[in-house]
């Protein structure tokens, strides 16, 4: 939800924020799904988590607890090496950059890329993430505008 706290107090526009959340939340977890389901399938990519796919080691303890899924999950490139993380990361064009997850608009982090500028390449590997691991957050855009964005990925390869 992107609620500003002034937002909050504003009594007309709180009612309206609270009214359309629920269709909010379906519309993110319906695209980001979408966006999980299309990465689960592409070549360049080696491991998709996200509770909603069934794929996950935890699918059916999210359908049990879970109502609906999220557009917050995360991803790995098939290449560990930091130049083509780089070059993938850089080349994603919806996506904004940074970790401030929850807004309307698309997110990706790559810890790889912020995390080895203070760690050696060994203490990384040692905190148990792939090089290639990516985090991302879908936000309002649509999905297929999303996956077009990713066709081909030509960045990592």
């Amino acid at each position: 939800c992107d609620v500003q706290p002034s937002d909050a107090f504003e009594p007309g526009r709180r009612q309206g924020i609270l009214r359309t959340l629920p269709a909010r939340m379906a519309a993110h977890e319906r695209d980001g799904l979408a966006v999980a389901h299309y990465l689960e399938t592409h070549p360049g990519i080696v491991a998709v988590r996200h509770p909603g796919l069934e794929s996950h080691p935890q699918f059916a303890l999210a359908q049990r607890q879970m109502r609906g899924s999220s557009s917050l999950f995360g991803f790995t490139l098939a290449t560990g090496e930091l130049a083509a993380i780089k070059r993938f990361f850089d080349a994603v064009t919806l996506f904004g950059r940074g970790v401030s997850w929850g807004g309307h608009e698309s997110l990706i982090y790559a810890p790889s890329l912020s995390v080895l500028k203070e760690q050696t390449p060994e203490r990384f590997a040692a905190m148990g993430l792939p090089a290639g691991a990516m985090r991302v957050s879908v936000g309002r855009e649509h999905p297929d505008d999303h996956i077009a964005a990713r066709e081909p990925p030509r960045a990592h390869r």
